[in-house]
């Protein structure tokens, strides 16, 4: 590694399924998935460059496994105390790997995405009046 650079995450991977996927998400509040298959190497190689967008700090980075998890929820979270629920499915797909992704989460000035998590019931209770299906949302109060 580079002086400075630190891991944000890491996943022991020996297949590249068809239908697997990483999903990222950034302090921006945008999103993307890209398929497990890009990031596949014929050759060996001291480090990995260009793995995914870095104009925006990553918040959370998830495996999608296969097509029944395309139904899987993950919560954002702002630094304003706002969030919003979404499925996997919600988060579009882009082939490269540096692709900034999509608005999921609309910011209000000032503020970021802290958290990402699918383990939703950690900061709300209930998904209702939270789980949004059109992009980019606006985040609901935590706890109203």
């Amino acid at each position: 590694m580079e002086s400075g650079e630190k891991p944000v995450c890491m996943m022991d991977v020996r297949e590249y399924p068809e239908d697997d996927y990483f999903v990222y998400f950034f302090a921006n509040g945008k999103g993307v998935r890209i398929p497990m298959s890009a990031y596949e190497t014929k050759g060996a190689r001291k480090k990995l460059t260009g793995a995914f967008y870095a104009e925006s700090p990553t918040v959370g980075i998830f495996r999608q496994r296969g097509k029944d998890d395309e139904s899987k929820d993950v919560i954002l979270v702002s630094s304003d105390n706002k969030a919003i629920v979404l499925p996997f499915s919600a988060v579009e797909i882009k082939s490269t790997k540096k692709s900034r992704g999509t608005q999921l989460f609309t910011l209000k000035k000032g503020a970021t995405l802290t958290a990402a998590s699918e383990n939703v019931t950690a900061y709300v209770e209930s998904t209702k009046g939270y789980k949004k299906y059109k992009f980019p949302a606006a985040g609901t109060a935590i706890g109203k």
